[in-house]
């Protein structure tokens, strides 16, 4: 049996370093988010506080944590330590101590609607993290001008109505369902929103915060790290750390040479398109997903040794281990850790506002390639914005390739909904990152605008919210399909 801990004690992978890569019956109920004092919200726990964390858990346990929080959004390194900060109230760390203890026992696919709204704000309290760090300059997201703020805006069905095929769609009539829905606070109610944020044309017409959360505090959105883990690819052929897409994949981790991943190419990798065998049943115990190590050469040696079910590139199967497989091929590459990179990449150049985690795979600092970055709202949004623009830094510097923005989004041959880890909208050029539990980034070049929700729905995924969340969208972009004047305040 192994141990899943919290710091301090936990190793982290010094700078250039490569790394390669549950109980739900417990029934303790969670105080609300809005018990505890603010300060527990927007800080670390205490090195004192962690070490009353601390819990064991078993490794079936631990390899559910892992694994079932990154494969289930298809329905849908410099030296990093953990830095203590002031230490909580006794009455009020205690009490989080405790709340925080259970949730490392019981896998995420578990936690109670109480358990998620406090888990999701403190991943780094509950597991092994990485620190994205932030740089000195922050880009800057203006406010829209009063008349067109969206905030405190009743909002009647009409409103969002430009034509009869609008109207009829599915998704609006969704939302036309929701009697109560009419304000932006009741639809954040009705679909446990703790964050929402609408920009478009760079101005922030919409931002908003439920369930205890806020600007400053960060927010686990599960399988949205996948698609920021596209934009890293993109670094690292602009770097050249990777020649092409077209590469393969066993190039770069000679491990996977002489199984079904030989001859899979990184563009087939990241369209999840390798053609190898795997069964992605979460309620199977004997599941790959289940069964398959999460990190270092188990892992490799697990992947290598699946058979292929038909060729590379003919087929789509939604597989978490490639997630995995891939994190691996880009830390060879760069040869550092994931977080480093995306800070050098992203997070400095461009402005974050605010540090980042990276959620790992071991107590060694492994990120998890493709889950679980907790940000800010307000990050998240500018992560949009780098996209949006095609990759460039604040100075200006291609951080990207010209094209790579346009190549990831293009349709996947073997799926039309699938980019390089990006979704893809049905019928306009729309694309997004998706998480489990209503976590979403949205990028529409066409409108110019990005739509960034942080959730905690009930289930991992439901048709009908998921048909509710599409007719907010369909409804900001009708709603401001006709501003043609400057919405900035600056």
């Amino acid at each position: 049996m192994s141990s899943l801990q919290l710091l301090p004690g936990r190793r982290h992978v010094p700078d250039g370093q490569r790394a390669l890569c549950c109980d739900p019956t417990n029934s303790r109920r969670f105080a609300e988010p809005s018990r505890y004092a603010a300060s527990d919200r927007t800080s670390n726990l205490s090195t004192q506080a962690k070490l009353g964390v601390c819990r064991s858990i078993p490794r079936l346990c631990r390899k559910l944590f892992i694994g079932l929080t990154i494969g289930l959004a298809v329905s849908g390194c410099t030296h990093q330590s953990i830095r203590s900060t002031t230490a909580l109230p006794d009455k009020v760390s205690s009490r989080l101590q405790a709340d925080l203890a259970v949730l490392q026992t019981k896998s995420p696919l578990f936690w109670s609607e109480q358990e998620q709204l406090l888990a999701y704000s403190h991943i780094k309290e509950i597991s092994p993290t990485r620190i994205i760090q932030k740089g000195s300059r922050v880009y800057p997201l203006p406010k829209v001008r009063a008349e067109y703020a969206l905030d405190f805006r009743k909002f009647a069905l009409p409103d969002f109505i430009r034509d009869q095929a609008n109207a009829n769609s599915a998704a609006m009539q969704a939302l036309a369902g929701l009697d109560q829905a009419d304000d932006i606070d009741r639809y954040m109610l009705h679909m446990r929103a703790a964050g929402l944020m609408v920009v478009k044309d760079g101005t922030v017409l919409l931002e908003r915060y439920a369930f205890g959360h806020n600007e400053k505090t960060p927010w686990t959105t599960f399988s949205v790290a996948k698609s920021v883990l596209s934009l890293l690819f993109g670094a690292a052929i602009q770097d050249g750390y990777i020649n092409s897409v077209d590469d393969l994949i066993s190039d770069y981790v000679p491990h996977l040479k002489g199984g079904g991943y030989a001859d899979v190419s990184i563009e087939q990798m990241l369209q999840m398109s390798s053609g190898v065998q795997w069964n992605e049943d979460y309620t199977d115990a004997n599941s790959d997903v289940a069964r398959a190590p999460m990190a270092g050469m188990p892992m490799l040696r697990y992947m290598n040794s699946l058979p292929s079910a038909v060729a590379p590139g003919i087929q789509f199967n939604y597989n978490t281990g490639e997630t995995n497989i891939a994190g691996a091929v880009l830390r060879s590459a760069i040869g550092n850790n994931l977080s480093a990179y995306l800070s050098e990449k992203v997070w400095q150049p461009f402005g974050m506002e605010f540090d980042a985690t990276w959620q790992a795979q071991s107590d060694q600092g492994t990120e998890i390639a493709g889950c679980c970055i907790s940000a800010t709202l307000r990050d998240y949004a500018r992560i949009g914005l780098f996209a949006l623009g095609n990759g460039l830094a604040l100075d200006g510097t291609p951080i990207l390739p010209a094209d790579w923005i346009s190549r990831s989004v293009t349709p996947a041959q073997t799926y039309p909904g699938y980019g390089y880890l990006w979704w893809l909208g049905e019928n306009d050029n729309s694309y997004s990152g998706r998480g489990i539990f209503g976590q979403l980034l949205w990028i529409d070049p066409d409108s110019n605008m990005i739509i960034v929700i942080q959730s905690a729905w009930p289930h991992a995924w439901t048709d009908q919210l998921g048909d509710q969340r599409k007719g907010f969208i369909e409804a900001m972009k009708a709603f401001t399909a006709a501003w043609r004047v400057p919405l900035s305040t600056n």
